[in-house]
């Protein structure tokens, strides 16, 4: 499993690319599931279920099915008949190295602990699994506060002062000195929001951050 983001705020999409050798069997195949349950910080998008390719060929549409999320925000791809059928064609183990990915999807829906871990499941027996390698992306809320040149304590705290958060273009630079924003992308939307102000306090919240 490999986290791809496609955005660095809350309510960004998260995609995890689930990647099996499909190995030598003694036996015929009689199931191939591949499941993830996702953490509770996270929403499936649609069926959480992106794409399932064989190599870097769609897999035949008509070899798994994909059920809709059920309790504990668990995604499964199981091979349907079809697929079993696929999977034992002759000659044997004719399928054996070709490689399954399957794009689980999934959307920032809340940071509590600022740790977001994921990993995936394969069963091929009733009642066993295999996990996968577990994944960690970190999130976290910053404050800034906002106040006049030379003031320190209470004194010189400015309401409505407007923020806005830019991807840099160097993102791990030694200083700030060296980044720039990103070149043609627009502000960080944080659950739905681009725009930060100040309260009464001074203080501006950015309430959830990749």
């Amino acid at each position: 499993v490999s986290p791809i983001g496609s955005g660095t705020g809350l309510g960004s999409t998260l995609t995890f690319p689930v990647t099996m050798t499909i190995p030598k069997q003694a036996n015929a195949w009689t199931k191939f599931e591949i499941s993830d349950v996702l953490d509770h910080q996270l929403a499936p998008v649609g069926t959480g279920v992106q794409s399932v390719k064989v190599g870097a060929q769609a897999l035949d549409a008509s070899y798994y099915s994909v059920g809709a999320p059920i309790a504990g925000n668990t995604v499964k791809v199981t091979f349907t008949p079809a697929g079993i059928a696929w999977l034992n064609a002759a000659p044997k183990d004719a399928r054996a190295g070709s490689v399954i990915t399957i794009e689980f999807v999934a959307k920032v829906v809340s940071i509590d602990s600022g740790v977001i871990e994921n990993d995936a499941q394969f069963s091929n027996k009733p009642g066993q699994s295999l996990d996968s390698n577990t994944v960690t992306t970190r999130w976290g809320s910053i404050e800034i506060l906002k106040r006049a040149a030379g003031t320190s304590g209470a004194s010189g705290l400015l309401k409505g002062a407007e923020f806005e958060v830019y991807n840099a273009d160097l993102p791990y630079a030694p200083n700030c000195g060296v980044a720039k924003p990103v070149e043609g992308e627009g502000p960080v939307s944080v659950g739905g929001v681009t725009k930060f102000v100040s309260d009464a306090n001074g203080v501006i919240t950015v309430p959830g951050l990749f």
